[in-house]
């Protein structure tokens, strides 16, 4: 009798024992299902979020690409942009091209490289010497202004003459299939307010500059690769437009643009500075 009460009795511990594993195993596979759950919810999640902060991305880019520039020329009209009013770090980098193409290949290897957008001023007369180079410069993905055909200066031309200045080097722009931006750069910054309101008619902002590097005097006009970077680092400063230049001097083939150029992004970065085209500087409180 005993014998049969001690079997039962194990039977039962046994059975109870059993019945406590298994709910012990339940309950953490369901703790377990629950993690799991959470933890696919929240990768769920940041998948959507990363999905909405590249559609954010891309949507920005389409409204770069899709500006309205009406109210933008009315603003600008009988005045000039040298400078942007604004808080932030951000400057443009622009390249005027007309004399020659000797550091293009150059200063674009070094945007790409340092991964820096440019904007670029360009005169017909270059656009038609050099397409090659300019198609580089349109396949870099930058904005183009217009920098007039053959450099002359406007405040000694007539009003006939600007106007051919400036549909000619459209027209060289467009058999490269591009076009400009609404940017017009006066050759030598010479202008008057005759030469802006006839650019203005014809849908241009005029845009000056912040900071001349004056790497176009080259070495024969007591210019250095250290006073090009010193003198573009030194006077930067928010909403700053730097001017630059693709052609080498004249006299001495010396390009100290190109030189100087990526000392002044990696030491521009330092200080914290990003670098954006023209058309975001100027549109920098829709972006």
């Amino acid at each position: 009798m005993k014998r049969i009460y001690r079997l039962y009795l194990t039977t039962a511990l046994f059975l109870i024992f059993t019945v406590c594993i298994m709910i012990f195993i339940l309950k953490d596979l369901n703790r377990n299902y629950d993690n799991f759950d959470k933890s696919f919810e929240n990768s769920t999640q940041n998948i959507n979020n990363n999905d909405k902060i590249e559609n954010n991305k891309i949507e920005k880019e389409i409204d770069q690409e899709n500006i309205n520039w009406h109210p933008i020329i009315e603003k600008y009209k009988g005045k000039e942009i040298s400078k942007v009013a604004t808080e932030r770090k951000i400057i443009a980098l622009t390249f005027d091209a007309g004399a020659n193409a000797d550091g293009t290949e150059k200063i674009l290897a070094i945007l790409k490289k340092e991964n820096v957008k440019g904007t670029f001023f360009l005169t017909g007369k270059f656009i038609e010497k050099y397409p090659t180079k300019v198609e580089m410069i349109i396949k870099f993905g930058s904005d183009i202004g217009n920098h007039s055909y053959s450099h002359p200066y406007f405040t000694q031309i007539s009003e006939k003459e600007i106007t051919n200045e400036l549909e000619l080097t459209e027209e060289a722009i467009s058999k490269l299939n591009s076009k400009f931006r609404p940017f017009f750069r006066f050759p030598y910054g010479d202008r008057n307010n005759k030469s802006r309101e006839i650019i203005n008619n014809k849908d241009y902002i005029d845009i000056r500059w912040t900071i001349d590097s004056l790497g176009w005097k080259g070495i024969s006009g007591s210019m250095t690769k250290e006073l090009v970077e010193n003198r573009v680092i030194a006077k930067t400063s928010p909403g700053s437009i730097i001017m630059m230049h693709l052609g080498s001097n004249s006299n001495d083939k010396s390009h100290l643009d190109s030189e100087a150029l990526p000392e002044i992004i990696s030491e521009l970065r330092k200080k914290g500075y990003e670098f954006v085209t023209l058309s975001e500087l100027i549109n920098s409180e829709n972006i």
